[in-house]
């Protein structure tokens, strides 16, 4: 079956969407810089991440963070 008959998203999108909520879980669990986040996520860049980021979670990674107190 196509992934887009099963998420309703084309596989790149459900890809980055993946990528960003564990981005997320990183963000909560650490301190480390959005730099590093946005990599070890495979991001191309911290305006990449944040574009991305918000598209799926609505916020971007710096108040997300902040909003659970990190």
């Amino acid at each position: 079956m196509h992934d887009r008959a099963r998420t309703g998203l084309a596989r790149a999108r459900c890809m980055s969407e993946v990528r960003v909520q564990e981005a997320a879980r990183m963000l909560l669990a650490t301190r480390a810089p959005l730099k590093q986040v946005a990599s070890e996520w495979g991001f191309a860049n911290v305006n990449h991440f944040g574009k991305a980021f918000r598209r799926v979670q609505h916020a971007s990674p710096a108040a997300y963070r902040r909003s659970f107190g990190n």
